[in-house]
């Protein structure tokens, strides 16, 4: 790919302004889609600017959405509000509005490399609101085909979305990855619990269910 490039350590986020709002890059080409059903052998503990919302949003304040709409009726191009609305509608079951907005963000963006996978990093929550890990899984692929590292956030997530696509075998592979590369917050059920702790309940299940199989897993590999 052309395109491709490692995200950098970076201390701060004064940078991210001028990368992922202020500086244009050529127009990406099309991602394909390239998951593993299982994680590459090593950590996955690179940091990713990319995997922050653009926005603080409330699920339960429906008010927001109207908010947002009001805000995009005077500038549609706003790719920030499109991918906060995309995440409230989806809370609120809206598939086929919350799916719109996720499309016009990732075209707005799409010669912006930062901001187009900070979009398809959310998008992924999106799908996972919508009840849909293996869509999440698919913008999941869209965005680390842009990158050449292996970001914190990926074992986790993946955990996540292949629980909730039903797949438990694969997801408690990636889910002992996510252990392994951080065992403070993954490795046993407080720390899981503490870092969810602001999840939604649809994705606190699917992670759930992962951990459990996995502890499972555990003490009947030290049982033996």
């Amino acid at each position: 790919m052309s395109h491709r490039m490692h995200v950098a350590v970076v201390i701060g986020a004064m940078l991210w302004s001028s990368v992922g709002f202020g500086q244009r890059q050529p127009t990406l080409p099309a991602a394909s889609s390239a998951r593993s059903p299982l994680p590459a052998v090593g950590p996955y503990r690179d940091p990713d600017l990319a995997a922050r919302p653009m926005r603080s949003a409330n699920a339960l304040d429906t008010r927001q959405t109207t908010q947002l709409g009001a805000e995009l009726a005077g500038t549609p191009d706003n790719v920030a509000a499109l991918s906060s609305r995309a995440w409230l509608l989806a809370q609120q079951g809206e598939r086929a509005r919350a799916l719109a907005d996720i499309d016009a963000a990732l075209a707005l963006s799409a010669d912006r490399l930062m901001l187009h996978r900070q979009v398809l990093w959310g998008a992924g929550w999106v799908a996972l609101a919508l009840g849909d890990g293996a869509l999440a899984n698919d913008y999941w692929d869209r965005n680390l085909a842009l990158v050449d590292s292996r970001p914190f956030w990926v074992p986790y997530s993946r955990a996540t979305a292949f629980a909730m696509a039903g797949d438990l075998g694969t997801a408690v592979n990636w889910y002992a990855r996510a252990a392994a590369d951080m065992p403070q917050r993954w490795g046993n059920e407080r720390g899981m619990r503490q870092y969810t702790r602001h999840w939604q309940p649809a994705e606190r299940r699917a992670i759930d269910a992962a951990f459990a199989a996995w502890s499972q897993q555990q003490a009947a590999a030290t049982s033996r």
